[in-house]
């Protein structure tokens, strides 16, 4: 089946008027997203009703009060202008959280200027997910009130997840998971990714990234023109993984405290960088889409394909996107499915 996610353009005066255009435009998949996990939860996480998981989400909204109040604006505007509750958009945003299931997702990197082929720096990602979720997956153009230009790509109802604003600053990442998480007290982190996407400077989105605490682990590429961190982060802290030889990747596996980790160690990481180094120095957009499109130990290769028949079909992991950011020209090129066979699109931030 060919998926094509609809890209919105969001606006406002006000961060509450953004929210409440993206929801305008995304009513009829934020139903669908709501919907989708009603009945994921109900067969995953059984022992909590729809209503706990309402009282659940709920409880973050006095940390991010404290934290990003215009995050919140923007989700009170999402349910404003989707007409659903706003304790069901928070599900959404707080669904990494809820679920903290061993179903992995995503492989990264980035490329600095002395690797690239054209002294260009890249940030990749491929982001592994249940093919259920491809019915209201989104694309976002936002503009916020202060004039920061972000394309974005999300959920529906979800705050951008991933993306690159007009400032240069440019995130992905991968799910972890460790044996410190616990449901509790801490930012959630569709909130911590917004507030890096919204930075006025690669300075400032290290800052507010590194001031969140967080009830779940989560590895991010934070980069700007020639630098990148990444960051496993924890909820007693972070380790930073350094680029060798101006390249850096990750899966979903922690590899700089592995004795708190839950997920199996992924062969994707340390694949995708061999196919890398293979391109040194002649490393384009044309190259990544090709490394990205890698199928070796399928079904849990870099570019992903359903492979337990067993599983519901829309819990079957696939790879629901991938994207390339040129981060020198503010290009975000982005394909809906798997990069072997869909065909990638340019936006300009």
């Amino acid at each position: 089946m060919n998926f094509e996610y609809p890209f919105y353009e969001v606006s406002g005066d006000t961060y509450f008027d953004v929210g409440k255009c993206y929801g305008m435009q995304a009513k009829e998949k934020i139903g669908l997203a709501i919907e989708n996990y009603k009945d994921f939860f109900g067969r995953h996480n059984s022992d909590r009703t729809w209503d706990e998981f309402r009282e659940y989400a709920m409880g973050y909204v006095p940390y991010l009060e404290d934290y990003g109040p215009e995050l919140l604006e923007q989700v009170r505007g999402i349910a404003a202008g989707s007409g659903f509750a706003f304790e069901d958009i928070m599900i959404l945003n707080t669904r990494y959280e809820i679920t903290k299931l061993p179903s992995p997702e995503c492989t990264t990197a980035c490329i600095l200027p002395e690797a690239s082929g054209n002294g260009h720096t890249y940030l990749v990602k491929n982001w592994d997910f249940r093919e259920g979720v491809r019915d209201f997956l989104v694309k976002l153009h936002y503009t916020l009130p202060n004039g920061t230009r972000i394309i974005g790509t999300t959920e529906a109802g979800q705050l951008p997840r991933d993306g690159m604003n007009s400032n240069r600053v440019a995130m992905a990442n991968n799910s972890t998971s460790s044996t410190l998480d616990y449901y509790g007290a801490g930012i959630p982190v569709t909130f911590i990714r917004m507030k890096v996407l919204s930075a006025s400077s690669y300075e400032e989105a290290l800052e507010v990234y590194l001031a969140a605490t967080r009830s779940c682990t989560n590895n991010s590429l934070i980069a700007t023109v020639g630098q990148v961190r990444s960051y496993e982060a924890y909820p007693d802290g972070h380790r930073l993984k350094e680029p060798i030889g101006g390249i850096v990747t990750h899966a979903n596996h922690l590899e700089l405290r592995p004795e708190i980790n839950k997920y199996p160690i992924s062969q994707r990481s340390d694949r995708l960088n061999k196919l890398l180094l293979e391109r040194y120095q002649k490393i384009d957009v044309e190259a990544i889409k090709q490394v990205m499109s890698d199928h070796k130990d399928l079904p849990e290769s870099i570019c992903a394909h359903p492979g337990n028949a067993a599983q519901p079909l829309g819990d079957r992991k696939i790879t629901v996107q991938s994207i390339i950011y040129d981060i020198d020209d503010l290009n975000v090129h982005i394909a809906d499915g798997p990069p072997c066979e869909t065909k990638f699109t340019t936006y300009k931030v």
